[in-house]
């Protein structure tokens, strides 16, 4: 689980000259030369083969994120990045968990270059370093941030209810892909079962249906699965809503940021959908900033469509994440890992666009956004005979920081458990502890830590 003990790292876009990184805690600032200018037709040619979908091996976007790579780290700001990593590979070293965070800023003057596809950064081999992809780097959230005149705002809700609303978009239209909601739908339901939540669910909405429901519902998390597009010449984003004739009714950027000027969902997921002619050109690239300009302090968007079943992956790993308490950046990291390690189709690492495709934009002060639990109890004896529910108790009682304190109470040592989540970790040290025939012990030291989640608490 993250907490106040992350660390904020700022890597902002001054101008088409300077790039400059700051720490944020302590103020400690290096500047660079953004070296876009030699570069840029080969980043151009790149941007447009994956957007055909033309980058399929590793070596192809291993070059491609080291020119990304290159653009922005360069002089004091790489020297300051390799100190950064190094703090970073000492953290796991000891075990700590410290998470950090890198948020790119590009001000108003050059907000153009956002649109690139830097999800796909990718630090170069040293000479005792191999290289790796940013976004895959365990412990360090990459995410956009945009300025907002009203502050750094917080993720924060009121009350107990976290409140969902899903809305499912599917024009009747030749070329357009099958819109599929139901395993992201299961996976929030799911989540009902252990924590306090309202799930609403919008399906083919007209323009008035959208407001009205936004209005009335009020939800704190607005997931949108449909079919977008960005028109070039424009330079306008669309979202694709149905009109009286069920065909595709298209919403620009501009207009689609309307729907929340009375009220601000703490997050917007935009969710394009894979499969027909139409979704080519779908990138969300103007959609994401102009909601976070309306003062919601998340969004989410895909750069690319997705197709269903990895996005229904990359949620479900998302909310999960969240439930236990991770932070929106840190659990948008975790599930791109997910993608990269669990692809539903793919095998391969880093051959397909996937990894890279979701975006994170945020204006928010932290990113904590997470469902409160409901009043579970435990049977001891069934966590004693069922791994699966030993796991799930052990994830909604306990964080990182709690889990890392039973593991030592077991003479343990959590940095050594295999895992890089929280939930990895779990089924590991279950594992590890059903093969050395002591799975009471755990059971036991769960019950010391927290004996009021227990049927026989007096």
């Amino acid at each position: 689980m993250s907490s106040g003990k992350d660390i904020e790292y700022e890597l902002i876009v001054e101008s088409y000259d300077i790039v400059r990184f700051r720490n944020r805690k302590t103020d400690a600032q290096s500047s660079g030369h953004l070296n876009l200018a030699p570069i840029c037709r080969k980043i151009a040619r790149f941007e447009n083969l994956l957007r055909a979908k033309q980058l399929k091996s590793r070596e192809a976007f291993e070059e491609f994120g080291k020119l990304l790579y290159q653009c922005l780290f360069n002089g004091a700001v790489d020297n300051a990045f390799r100190e950064l990593l190094k703090e970073i590979r000492e953290s796991k070293r000891t075990g700590n968990n410290k998470w950090y965070r890198l948020q790119l800023t590009f001000r108003q003057e050059v907000d153009d270059l956002a649109s690139i596809p830097w999800e796909f950064l990718y630090y170069p081999d040293t000479h005792t370093t191999n290289g790796f992809f940013l976004v895959d780097e365990p412990y360090l959230a990459i995410s956009r941030y945009i300025p907002s005149d009203s502050g750094r705002d917080t993720l924060n809700v009121r009350g107990e209810l976290l409140k969902f609303l899903v809305v499912a978009s599917q024009p009747e239209e030749e070329g357009m892909g099958k819109v599929l909601p139901n395993r992201i739908i299961e996976v929030i339901n799911n989540l009902k079962n252990n924590y306090l939540i309202d799930l609403t669910i919008l399906e083919n909405p007209k323009r008035q249906e959208l407001q009205e429901t936004i209005d009335n519902t009020k939800p704190h998390i607005l997931h949108y699965i449909g079919h977008g597009r960005f028109d070039s010449q424009k330079q306008v984003g669309e979202i694709a809503l149905v009109n009286s004739a069920k065909k595709a009714d298209w919403v620009s950027d501009r207009t689609f940021g309307d729907f929340f000027r009375d009220f601000q969902p703490r997050l917007v997921i935009l969710q394009a959908c894979q499969g027909g002619e139409v979704d080519f050109t779908a990138n969300y690239a103007g959609l994401a900033p102009q909601l976070t300009r309306r003062e919601i302090p998340a969004v989410i968007a895909m750069q690319y469509p997705i197709c269903n079943a990895v996005a229904s992956f990359f949620s479900e790993s998302f909310y999960l994440a969240l439930a236990k308490g991770e932070s929106v950046d840190t659990a948008m990291q975790q599930s791109r890992m997910k993608i990269v390690r669990n692809h539903p189709w793919n095998p391969e690492f880093y051959t397909n666009r996937d990894f890279g495709t979701p975006v994170l934009y945020m204006s928010a002060r932290n990113g904590y956004i997470m469902p409160r639990p409901k009043a579970i109890k435990f049977d001891a004896e069934v966590l004693r005979n069922s791994p699966d529910e030993l796991e799930k108790a052990i994830n909604i009682l306990f964080n990182s920081e709690e889990l890392a304190n039973i593991v030592f109470g077991l003479r343990l040592s959590y940095k050594d458990i295999n895992g890089e989540t929280q939930q990895e970790k779990v089924k590991s040290l279950i594992d590890q502890l059903i093969k050395e025939n002591d799975i009471e012990s755990l059971v036991e030291e769960i019950k010391e830590c927290q004996p009021e989640s227990f049927t026989d608490y007096r």
